[in-house]
């Protein structure tokens, strides 16, 4: 090889390891696949998953392509949802684990999952306890959640994560209220059955729950208001046990739900209006066997 060819080759180099993988190697490729117990990815676009940094738990910045540029459509907001085969993935300008956390849209959750970029499968299993969560807005008439809980699922509670406007809040020209039930023609279909006129409070956790105190002239505590829907609760006694009295007096025991119509039931929300806007997600806690597992007696 002549010294100007060997000059050539070696500038070409040179100018390839400038000019080439600054960014392949500055971005890193995350893809996960969600799948079931049995390694069965769930069906198209039905599971949403949400990243965060695993050292300050904030929201990880992420990115739909290799190049990391910053414009409209390449920086995405959360969460991202499965392609067809159950699979989300995104590229990273870093190469540390991240944390997930991933939802079935009909129920079961994995949680706190530490996600490196060799890590390829995330697991939800479909049987035994289940979390689903729903967003809300502000929105005064009953919204269907196209949410279905199935026939046969024990729902065990309602817990409220406000992100939006609630007491604490300015510019309210009303306390924020949400409800939480479900739809469809049967007894039981009503739009606060879990969750009835619950005050919700700015930035915060809540759960359906009861208040009460002991006012002037009543002896014991009475309940003056309950935000757990008629479908989560027993509750016995009379109201205006003595005169002036505007609560209960009795008992007050809270209890788990069981749907039995066949094709189950759908989720359903209401707010009022409150003079500034309402948002957030509410998480129903139930349980469910058998999900989608042949009955057939197995032969002996």
């Amino acid at each position: 090889m002549t010294k100007t060819l060997r000059q050539c080759v070696a500038g070409l180099l040179a100018l390839g390891m400038v000019l080439m993988p600054v960014q392949a190697l500055a971005q890193t490729y995350f893809w996960w696949q969600v799948v079931d117990e049995f390694g069965r990815p769930y069906p198209t676009q039905t599971i949403s998953c949400s990243v965060y940094d695993l050292a300050s738990h904030g929201a990880k910045e992420l990115f739909l392509q290799p190049t990391l540029a910053r414009h409209a459509g390449v920086l995405t907001s959360m969460p991202l949802l499965s392609d067809a085969d159950s699979r989300l993935h995104f590229y990273s300008d870093s190469t540390s684990d991240v944390r997930v956390v991933c939802y079935y849209a009909r129920g079961g959750a994995a949680t706190d999952i530490r996600l490196s970029r060799f890590t390829h499968t995330v697991m939800i299993d479909r049987q035994g306890r289940k979390v689903v969560r729903v967003p809300y807005v502000t929105n005064a008439t009953t919204t269907n959640t196209g949410i279905w809980l199935p026939q046969g699922a024990l729902v065990r509670d309602v817990i409220v994560n406000n992100l939006g406007a609630g007491r604490g809040s300015e510019n309210l020209t009303a306390d924020a209220h949400l409800d939480v039930g479900f739809a469809g023609n049967h007894r039981v279909a009503i739009g606060h059955a879990l969750v009835r006129q619950l005050e919700l409070v700015s930035g915060t956790w809540q759960r359906a729950h009861f208040t009460a105190s002991r006012g002037a002239g009543r002896t014991g505590v009475y309940i003056d208001a309950i935000h757990r829907g008629n479908a989560l609760l027993a509750l016995g006694g009379v109201q205006g046990h003595r005169a002036g009295d505007s609560g209960f007096s009795g008992f007050y025991s809270e209890v788990p739900y069981l749907i039995h119509v066949a094709g189950g039931l759908e989720l359903t929300y209401t707010t009022n209006s409150p003079g500034s806007s309402i948002s957030g997600h509410f998480y129903v806690i139930y349980e469910s066997y058998h999900t989608g597992v042949s009955t057939t007696p197995v032969g002996r």
